[in-house]
C-alpha cells in the first residue's frame, strides 16, 4: 500500500496539535454566535464579503445552500471556489487565501470614494 504524501502527514500532525487548543475550541464556540449577530444586525450594506469554499465540498447540496445564504449577507459579496482543497482551504491551498486578500485590498484601493 502506498504511503501518503508528506504534506498530508504534516496536515494531520497540524490538526492533532491544534484540534483541542483553547483558541480552536473558542473559535468553534463563537462561530454560531457571531453568525447570529450578523443576521440580527441586517445586511452588511456594501461591506466586502468573500466566501472561499472548496469546490469538492461545494458539491454537497447543504453546503451550497449554506454558502448561498451567506452570500446574501452583503451586497458586495462573492464566492471563490478552490479546486482540490479540503474543508480547511487555508491549510490545503494557502496561496488561494493570500490571492483573495491581495485582490480585495487592490480592489478597495482602486475604488472611487463615496460620500
Amino acid at each position: 500500500m502506498p504511503s501518503v504524501p508528506g504534506t498530508f502527514t504534516e496536515i494531520d500532525q497540524s490538526l492533532i496539535r491544534t484540534l483541542f487548543n483553547r483558541n480552536q475550541i473558542e473559535e468553534g464556540d463563537r462561530k454560531e454566535k457571531n453568525a447570529f449577530q450578523v443576521l440580527e444586525a441586517g445586511p452588511l450594506d456594501g461591506i466586502p464579503l468573500i466566501i472561499i469554499t472548496s469546490s469538492d465540498l461545494n458539491g454537497y447540496e447543504d453546503g451550497r445552500k449554506n454558502q448561498a445564504e451567506r452570500l446574501e449577507w452583503s451586497s458586495d459579496s462573492k464566492q471563490i471556489l478552490v479546486d482540490g482543497a479540503g474543508h480547511a482551504v487555508h491549510w490545503h491551498d494557502p496561496a488561494s487565501i493570500h490571492a483573495a486578500i491581495q485582490d480585495l485590498l487592490h480592489e478597495i484601493e482602486t475604488r472611487p470614494l463615496t460620500v
